[in-house]
C-alpha cells in the first residue's frame, strides 16, 4: 500500500493549491531506496530548519509542530 505524507493547514490558514507541495511515486517504486531517501529528507531536522528560515508561511506538517 502506498504511503502518503499529508500536510494540513493550521486552523484559519488557507494555502492555495498552487503552493502546496506534492511528491508522488509509482506504487511499483514505493519500496525503492530513492523513495526512502525522499521521506527521510522531508522529515529531517535540516529540512525543518530550512523551511523555518527560508520559507515564511510554509504550512508545517504535523511532525514539525
Amino acid at each position: 500500500m502506498p504511503r502518503a505524507i499529508v500536510c494540513k493547514p493550521r486552523e484559519g490558514e488557507e494555502t492555495p493549491d498552487q503552493y502546496m507541495n506534492l511528491v508522488a511515486v509509482k506504487t511499483a517504486d514505493k519500496d525503492k531506496q530513492f523513495v526512502k531517501d525522499l521521506v527521510e529528507a522531508y522529515q529531517s531536522e535540516e529540512f525543518k530548519k530550512v523551511t523555518e528560515t527560508r520559507f515564511e508561511g510554509f504550512v508545517k506538517p504535523d511532525y514539525q509542530k
